[in-house]
């Protein structure tokens, strides 16, 4: 037999609640710096037979809640009020106080029921990140292993430490450090077979009545066996080249030292030859070469003839000696 579909006795029950739709956030991660954009897409689940919904409306929630009790509503955009088959939504440029947990309904038509909302969607959570300085990671000997420290800003003491392997979403370590501390110690990851890994680390602060996440830090490859000495090539090049310019300057100021004491010994002896000749030349350099005067007689004269040394002499010279003796 024919059934005809206006049959009210085989006609399906109309549906008494409308399905709930899915929420997408652009960037996907949700993370967003300050001065950007977000957009949220609210879209039908696939498959859905519900007809084409008259509003799209999208909630903000704590993040503590799941439900919409204590939501915020934030208002489409009057393009996608009620003519759109997909509900989007720009939010921006972000300040700050956009971080939180967001989700979505739509409003449909359900026969005998009217306009009607329908469940709203799974959360999705946006983070302002760009309020938080990044910060560093490194490798530090304590003990007699490394460990990674990551250090977070001096201005935020006291917040939460995340270790992540690179690429991964889920934090290896997560640690809390006192209000004391801007940094976190993790202890060394366990060895494992291949490559180096690499990590980055990120810290959680609340800021005003939201939690906020720094971006990571930059990723530090890690050895694989972090229980061997790691040489520190920079520290050690930094330290010879400390060495060698110590050396250089001590030779330097040992060969001035000495071309001064040179310098200062040759002035002296200058000074002092100077001295010696202007004393030398003050002095009086008169010798007495007076000669006493000798007389002599004649009878000494003669005398003088008879000596030895007058006998001496030759006989043809004593006749030529005319002047002996006076002529007869």
């Amino acid at each position: 037999m024919f059934v005809y579909p206006d049959d009210p006795v085989h006609s399906p029950d109309p549906p008494r609640t409308l399905p709930s739709p899915i929420l997408s956030v652009a960037p996907p991660s949700g993370q967003v710096k300050r001065g950007q954009s977000l957009t949220f897409l609210c879209s039908l689940p696939p498959g859905s037979t519900t007809s084409l919904p008259q509003a799209y409306v999208l909630l903000k929630t704590p993040r503590e809640t799941t439900g919409v009790s204590g939501g915020s509503l934030v208002a489409p955009q009057a393009s996608w009020v009620s003519t759109a088959q997909l509900g989007s939504f720009n939010l921006g440029p972000v300040q700050g106080a956009e971080g939180g947990s967001y989700m979505c309904l739509y409003q449909g038509t359900i026969p005998q029921k009217g306009l009607t909302n329908s469940s709203v969607s799974e959360p999705a959570h946006v983070t302002v990140t760009d309020w938080l300085p990044v910060p560093t990671l490194s490798l530090h000997y304590q003990g007699d292993e490394w460990h990674l420290v990551c250090t977070g800003s001096p201005a935020y003491p006291g917040v939460q430490f995340s270790l992540y392997r690179q690429g991964s979403d889920h934090p290896d370590a997560v640690q809390h450090v006192p209000v004391t501390r801007h940094h976190a110690v993790f202890p060394p990851p366990a060895s494992q077979p291949g490559p180096p890994a690499v990590y980055q680390c990120q810290y959680t602060a609340m800021l005003g009545s939201d939690w906020s996440q720094s971006d990571r830090s930059l990723s530090l490859e890690v050895p694989t066996n972090t229980g061997e000495s790691v040489v520190d090539w920079p520290l050690v090049l930094g330290c010879l080249s400390a060495v060698v310019l110590f050396s250089v300057s001590l030779v330097t100021m040992a060969i001035a030292m000495h071309r001064r004491v040179k310098l200062m010994a040759e002035e002296k002896r200058k000074r002092e030859e100077s001295m010696f000749w202007t004393k030398l030349h003050a002095k009086d350099h008169v010798v007495d070469l007076s000669l006493e005067r000798v007389s002599c007689s004649s009878l000494d004269w003669a005398n003088s003839e008879n000596t030895p040394e007058s006998l001496s002499r030759p006989y043809h010279w004593q006749d030529m000696s005319s002047f002996h003796s006076p002529p007869t």
